[in-house]
């Protein structure tokens, strides 16, 4: 899979015709330029900055390569702390009285 992001209008149109040559074995996802959400990494390396080795000077003698790569370990094991939380339902009046009347 190669994303195509903002393809110039020839590129796009060679891409799309040869989408439609194939009898729709291939589908087309166009991505936004920068889409954070969409990227896990993007969620790990901002975890990092606010919370991790950023915030906190290193020791002495402590070794750079050493604190991020047992921070990026601690995340692997304990991946809730970056995965982003779902939306949480705020109830609705309006809803709540179509169930109850």
């Amino acid at each position: 899979m190669t994303p195509l992001t903002k393809p110039n209008a020839t590129t796009r149109a060679v891409v799309q015709d040869y989408v439609q040559s194939i009898g729709g074995k291939l589908t087309l996802h166009f991505l936004p330029g920068y889409a954070p959400d969409l990227n896990p990494d993007e969620l790990v390396w901002s975890h990092v900055k606010r919370t991790g080795t950023a915030r906190n000077p290193l020791l002495k003698g402590e070794q750079l390569q050493d604190r991020i790569e047992a921070e990026l370990l601690a995340l692997q094991r304990d991946r809730h702390r970056i995965l982003p939380k779902p939306p949480r339902q705020i109830p609705r009046p309006d809803r709540e009285k179509k169930k109850n009347g």
